[in-house]
């Protein structure tokens, strides 16, 4: 680097400030200095200087290092996404904000869209990483994405770049289809008692032989300290069990065995059970959505006992419960349980009727 420095006398000390000037290794190229953890040696060297006089050209160390720099999800990005078409795939855009928290703001323009990837993680395996389609110069980075299938996704998002760093930032999405008949779910609210953001999403269903259940859950907590997370590793054969209301209100309640991890202790346990309701207060939200867990052995994951009561309304995102109750004779509604054996029977019904009716064609 070279420039001319503005000198200041105070007592016997004369300093002189260098600043606002290219970092070059070599003025004559224009090659910039890049960040590294190897210093580099600054030498002071003195011109017109007394020939009574013996001046050594003084050196000292330079460590570049990479501005901070800090990530957060937009606002306004969606938690829960509705498939374009039955039988399709989820559409959808997603912002990332990235700012500064250096006192000495570097220049954000050389953060380039390659430079930040966002990685769709399914809870039931398989993944989706792709870069940023655009970034501003005050760093609003925007990720269009496509052909998405219907599950729940852990989303992280990442940047590496020479000039700046900033640590990955995670959150969960829900891309789902009503048509199918699936419980599924997906946004966010406050733990209760606290501020800390608690994303979740999930995907329930029972398979074409209504007893496998299929699906998965994931759920990330947000605190001062770091993220407390749970990823579905199994689930309870039978335990998806759906109902109605005279709302008219639709519930589910799923239970499974989890992975439970706190990122700042480094702690996981693979084996606590986990317990989860959910309330549909139809869609599109003409009524409440509501969402309620618990996960034995660890507080930081377990709301109040008594579900229904306890429940907390999601802030943001949706909740899906396949909820057409039929009406009975007095006017009321009737309750309807999908469990295996409802389902089972059901499946008999109809193959029965389909029977019947050929055999009166015949």
């Amino acid at each position: 680097m070279a420039g001319t420095p503005v000198k200041s006398v105070s007592g016997g000390v004369i300093t002189w400030t260098l600043a606002d000037v290219a970092l070059l290794d070599n003025p004559a190229s224009g090659t910039e200095m890049q960040p590294s953890t190897t210093a580099k040696t600054v030498t002071a060297v003195f011109g017109g200087v007394n020939a009574a006089l013996t001046v050594t050209n003084p050196t000292t160390p330079l460590t570049i290092t990479q501005e901070d720099a800090k990530m957060a999800f937009d606002e306004s990005n969606p938690t829960a996404v509705q498939v374009s078409a039955p039988g399709g795939t989820g559409s959808f855009a997603m912002i990332v904000n990235i700012t500064q928290t250096d006192s000495n703001p570097g220049d954000m323009t050389k953060i380039l869209p390659a430079n930040v990837s966002m990685t769709l993680a399914a809870v039931s395996g398989g993944s989706r990483t792709q870069t940023a389609t655009s970034i501003s110069a005050a760093g609003v980075a925007t990720f269009n994405f496509t052909g998405v299938l219907v599950n729940a996704y852990g989303v992280t998002v990442t940047l590496t770049n020479t000039y700046f760093e900033a640590d990955p930032i995670e959150t969960v999405l829900t891309v789902y289809d009503p048509s199918l008949g699936f419980v599924t779910g997906g946004g966010w609210f406050n733990w209760p008692g606290t501020t800390d953001k608690t994303n979740f999403g999930f995907v329930m269903q029972y398979g074409k032989n209504g007893s496998t259940l299929k699906g998965s859950l994931l759920l990330i907590r947000h605190t001062a300290d770091g993220i407390i997370r749970i990823k579905s590793n199994s689930l309870t054969p039978g335990s998806l069990v759906l109902g109605t209301t005279t709302a008219p209100m639709g519930w589910a309640s799923f239970a499974g065995k989890c992975t439970y991890s706190v990122s700042s202790e480094g702690i996981s346990d693979g084996t606590p059970l986990f317990k989860v309701y959910v309330e549909d207060g139809n869609n599109p939200g003409t009524g409440f959505d509501k969402f309620w867990i618990q996960v034995d052995g660890h507080a930081s994951l377990s709301m109040s006992p008594m579900a229904s009561s306890s429940a907390v309304t999601i802030v943001g995102g949706n909740i899906a419960v396949p909820h057409t109750p039929a009406r009975t004779t007095k006017g009321g509604w009737l309750l309807v349980l999908a469990t295996p054996t409802w389902m089972a029977s059901r499946r008999k019904r109809a193959s029965d009727s389909r029977h019947e009716n050929q055999r009166l064609e015949g």
